[in-house]
């Protein structure tokens, strides 16, 4: 998937390069938190499993952009708005690097990646019958990357409330939603309902994140939503809400998925996330 060659040339330029370990964790996460936020839709496993695989590619752009602007020094540039417009309309003509785009080994992963994912999702089944769950997948992976871009462009002057929980929320949203492009007809109560409940399970690992990084956020001057009023009132009270606010959001999965073949996701990746930490506890 990673095409070898431009994934070393990627890593070799940045200033904390991955290990193995940490993609396939990385993808690992993606197909796991996909698997289990797809539930509630009700697919069988064959089509579960195509949604999951492109959600922990979904997960590792993410991720790898992320990486990217937080210490390769490079610019929001490194993943063009013409590049992912065009990727996403089916547009995008060509891998070789010969182009303006592709010669830089971050923009040339980057955007081969993204033209491998919208390959993909136009590959799952039923997609002429999801043409509007298409859209709302475009509209919520534009919005994302304004987030991301906005979060690392106004690090010095700050960034609004709103544009951090598009940040958190909206990657889950991208992952999850996917679901609905394989069903012949779709319940739009039931649609409405879901897109809510990802986003707020994006919000969930958004906190846990921010909690995992206040410390290094505090010392870089990166956005932290821990590092405002909230972080004045305590740390044990803002622990325990952001506890209650995972379980009820896994009370309402439990309440719409019969079986219990992804329960312990939510809580393995949860641990995983925090890692000695949370190990220690």
């Amino acid at each position: 998937m990673l095409w070898d060659g431009a994934w070393h040339d990627l890593n070799r330029t940045l200033e904390r390069p991955y290990a193995s370990a940490d993609v396939d964790r990385i993808l690992g996460f993606g197909w796991g938190l996909t698997w289990f936020a797809a539930e509630p839709v009700g697919l069988d496993s064959e089509s579960a499993a195509a949604v999951a695989r492109l959600g922990a590619l979904a997960n590792l752009i993410v991720a790898l952009y992320d990486q990217i602007l937080d210490v390769g020094g490079a610019s929001g540039d490194v993943l063009p708005r013409a590049a992912l417009d065009a990727a996403a309309a089916g547009a995008w003509p060509d891998r070789s690097g010969d182009d303006g785009f592709t010669t830089d080994p971050q923009r040339r992963l980057l955007i081969t990646l993204t033209v491998q994912y919208f390959e993909c999702l136009d590959r799952l089944p039923h997609l002429a019958q999801g043409s509007a769950i298409r859209q709302l997948i475009v509209r919520a992976i534009l919005a994302m990357y304004e987030a991301e871009r906005a979060t690392h462009s106004d690090i010095v002057t700050g960034v609004r409330s709103a544009v951090l929980r598009r940040k958190c929320g909206l990657p889950f949203v991208v992952m999850g939603a996917t679901a609905w492009l394989v069903l012949g007809t779709v319940d739009q109560a039931r649609l409405r309902w879901h897109i809510h409940w990802l986003y707020r399970l994006g919000m969930f690992f958004g906190w846990v994140d921010d909690a995992i990084d206040l410390e290094d956020d505090l010392r870089t001057g990166h956005p932290n939503r821990l590092n405002t009023r909230s972080l004045r009132q305590g740390v044990l009270p803002i622990a325990g809400r952001i506890v209650q606010f995972g379980r009820r959001l896994a009370d309402e999965w439990h309440e719409r998925v019969p079986a219990v073949t992804s329960a312990a996701v939510l809580l393995a990746v949860t641990t995983s996330w925090l890692g000695p930490t949370g190990e220690a506890a």
